[in-house]
C-alpha cells in the first residue's frame, strides 16, 4: 500500500503542534498584544515629535529601535525637553554616513510633482552638507510657498493659496493665532477609537502634525519680535531677511517640511484627479 504523502505530512504537523500548543499559544498572544499596540505606539510617536516640533514622517529609515528608544525615553517628559533631545538626535541622524539618508530624502523629489525645481533643491542639498546653512534655508523657504501656488493654481498677491490647500484636506489654521494643538487630548481622542479604527485613521492622525509642520512655516509676527526673528525658521522673516538663526537644525527643518509637502502634494493631486476639492472662499483668508 502506499502511503499518502500529504497524509503523513499532516499527521507530523499533528504531533508536533500537540508537543507545542503551550508555547504557541504564547507567541500567539504576544503577537495579539504587539498588534493591538502597534497604532498605539506609532501614534505615540506622531505626538511625541510633534511636540518637539518635528514629525516622524521623514524619518522613515531610523532603526525601529533607536526610534523606540527615543520615544520610549521622552514621551513622557516636558515639552522642552522633547525639544531639545530631538534638536540633537534629528541633526546627528541626518548626518551618517555623509548625509545619507538626508540624500536619499531628497533624491525621491524627482518626481513630476517637484521636478522643475529639483535643481534648487540639489543645490541646496549640498551647501546643507557643507554647513553653509544660510544657503539653503534661503532658497527652500520661498519654493515652499511656489510649490503650493502651482498645485492650487493661485499665483496672484492676494490669493488664498494656503486655505485651499488646507481645505483639500479638511484641516484649520489660524496663522494669525497659531495656537498649541492639545496634545494629550488628540492622543486620548485617538486611543478612544475602537482599535480597527485605530488603524483606519493612523495616517489621517499623521497627516494632521504633517500639515501642522507645514502651516507653522506661515505665521505670522513682528519684525520687531526677537523670538518670531530669531526662533524657528518661518518664511516671512527669511525671505525678508530679518530671520537670525541660521544653524544646521533649521536648515533640517525645511528639508524635512518639504518633504512632509511632497507627499501632501500627491495626495492633493489625488483628490484634483478623483473631483474632491471643494471651492475656498476667498473672503476666508
Amino acid at each position: 500500500m502506499i502511503v499518502n504523502p500529504f497524509a503523513e505530512a499532516g499527521r507530523k504537523l499533528s504531533e508536533w503542534y500537540e508537543r507545542n500548543e503551550p508555547q504557541i499559544r504564547r507567541v500567539a498572544e504576544v503577537a495579539a498584544q504587539v498588534m493591538d499596540g502597534l497604532p498605539n505606539w506609532l501614534s505615540i510617536c506622531a505626538v511625541t515629535f510633534a511636540r518637539g516640533g518635528w514629525s516622524t514622517a521623514s524619518l522613515g529609515r531610523m532603526g525601529m529601535s533607536e526610534l523606540a528608544e527615543l520615544v520610549n525615553r521622552l514621551h513622557d517628559e516636558p515639552d522642552d525637553v522633547v525639544r531639545r533631545e530631538l534638536d540633537r538626535a534629528i541633526p546627528e541622524y541626518f548626518r551618517r554616513d555623509d548625509h545619507a539618508q538626508l540624500r536619499a530624502l531628497v533624491t525621491r523629489w524627482d518626481d513630476e510633482h517637484f521636478q522643475e525645481r529639483y535643481r534648487t533643491f540639489e543645490e541646496a542639498l549640498w551647501a546643507h552638507t557643507q554647513e553653509r546653512y544660510t544657503l539653503p534655508i534661503y532658497s527652500l523657504a520661498p519654493q515652499i510657498e511656489g510649490v503650493l501656488r502651482d498645485v492650487t493654481g493661485m499665483h496672484e498677491r492676494r490669493d488664498p493659496w494656503m486655505d485651499r490647500f488646507n481645505e483639500a484636506f479638511g484641516y484649520a489654521y489660524e496663522r494669525s493665532k497659531p495656537t498649541e494643538p492639545d496634545w494629550n487630548g488628540e492622543l486620548s481622542d485617538f486611543l478612544a477609537l475602537p482599535l480597527n479604527e485605530r488603524y483606519e485613521q493612523l495616517e489621517a492622525f499623521e497627516g494632521f502634525f504633517a500639515l501642522l509642520r507645514i502651516n507653522e512655516l506661515y505665521i505670522n509676527g513682528k519684525f520687531s519680535d526677537l523670538g518670531f526673528t530669531s526662533g524657528r525658521a518661518k518664511r516671512h522673516p527669511i525671505v525678508h531677511g530679518v530671520f537670525k538663526n541660521y544653524d544646521e537644525i533649521e536648515s533640517l527643518r525645511l528639508f524635512c517640511a518639504l518633504d512632509l509637502l511632497h507627499d501632501a502634494v500627491v495626495e492633493y493631486k489625488r483628490l484634483e484627479t478623483a473631483g474632491q476639492l471643494s471651492e475656498v472662499d476667498p473672503g476666508n483668508q
